[in-house]
């Protein structure tokens, strides 16, 4: 796809803002959103690089130890419209290149489900007003990551930094009233990971200890597929045991807390959320369901999100799944599952999945899709809120 350089594309998650150009197959700039300010005072220097009072994103990933770190987005909403706005000035002019006169420049916001109203409304109103795009557009990123897969019916459950949800979608609408909402992540797992660390006799307690322990979660950290087993094995034997050198070119050992950390996705109870764990959500979503769209739906489970990257986690939310539909819907007849197809996708570009979905949306998007700015001065920014 030829990049349309007049229209920019910003997946704005928890943990990472992902920036391109529409038609791009991937994002140019993935910069973590961050703000951290100097704990003791600003203006110092640390080798070559001065603190500032304010050091945004990927400048200030590496200086985390002498930074308060604090992130803009919490869970998918945006807690700190300040640090949104710097972040985003940091990442459009300073990162992208991107001219100070953005009125022949259009802008793709995707944003999770079922996101509060005023949210979408403070972010146009700061596009528009303080940066001055020419156009917007909002999408769910459940129907940016199904467009990314060429799909236009399924269930895609998605899993980013600070917020997970499950959102059916049949014949490219979602069906709203049936979007469950988990506020167990990414971040979540790193904290409990911390949390199982700390047992191990290892503190992690500053906030750039918690970078460190990310990293070892995405290198080391797997979804057990018979929990039972896996247990039993890392207490019997050493079959699950990894060494990992930390920065400080101290090493450490990881037992079975590579599969126990990401069993809080499944039993959310293990971080203090009341809620159901990612397969039982998945259920309920599908079976709340109009009768008609379940089986296509059952059929189509799409992961999509960096947290769903965990090595075995599609093979055992396809096995719990089939379980539930055994005990629940079937009586306990295994047969059952010859009549009823469920079937869990992980497309090997999900980390991405959302992007290339709304890259493609924005190149083909008709121009009836996006909110000019005229649009906005004569209607104001009420027009988001419908």
């Amino acid at each position: 796809m030829q990049a349309a350089l007049d229209k920019v594309i910003c997946d704005n998650g928890s943990g990472y803002l992902k920036m391109g150009y529409g038609g791009e197959n991937f994002p140019r700039f993935t910069i973590p959103s961050i703000a951290g300010r100097p704990l003791l005072r600003a203006s110092q220097k640390i080798g070559e690089i001065e603190l500032k009072p304010l050091m945004l994103g990927d400048e200030a990933n590496p200086l985390r130890t002498f930074l308060e770190i604090s992130y803009p987005i919490r869970e998918g909403i945006v807690e700190s419209w300040d640090d949104l706005t710097a972040l985003w000035k940091y990442t459009f002019h300073t990162k992208m290149g991107l001219p100070q006169d953005l009125s022949n420049h259009k802008i793709l916001i995707t944003e999770a489900a079922r996101n509060p109203k005023k949210n979408r409304q403070m972010m146009a109103e700061v596009l528009f007003e303080k940066f001055g795009f020419g156009g917007v557009m909002f999408e769910i990123q459940a129907l940016c990551s199904l467009m990314a897969e060429g799909e236009t019916t399924g269930l895609v459950f998605d899993a980013g930094d600070g917020v997970s949800h499950c959102i059916p979608v049949f014949e490219g609408i979602p069906l709203y009233d049936q979007i469950k909402r988990l506020n167990v992540a990414g971040r979540h797992v790193t904290d409990y990971l911390i949390k199982l660390l700390l047992f191990r006799g290892y503190a992690f307690n500053s906030s750039a200890d918690f970078e460190t322990v990310r990293e070892i979660k995405e290198q080391l950290c797997y979804v057990s597929y018979d929990l039972k087993k896996d247990r039993k094995l890392a207490q019997e034997t050493t079959v699950v045991d990894k060494e990992y050198r930390l920065p400080d070119n101290t090493v450490i050992s990881v037992g079975r807390e590579r599969f126990e950390a990401p069993e809080c996705l499944f039993n959310p109870m293990y971080v203090d959320v009341e809620s159901p764990g990612i397969s039982d959500l998945i259920f309920d979503s599908v079976n709340e369901s109009p009768l008609d769209c379940q089986r296509a739906l059952i059929q189509r489970v799409m992961l999509t999100g960096g947290t769903t990257m965990f090595p075995g986690l599609s093979s055992r939310v396809e096995k719990d799944l089939k379980d539930i539909y055994v005990r629940e819907k079937f009586k306990g007849d295994k047969s059952g599952l010859n009549r009823v197809k469920i079937s869990v996708h992980d497309p090997p570009r999900r980390k991405h999945g959302v992007f290339i979905g709304a890259s493609f949306l924005a190149n083909f998007a008709p121009p009836d899709r996006w909110v000019t700015r005229k649009d906005y001065q004569e209607q104001g920014s009420k027009m988001f809120l419908r």
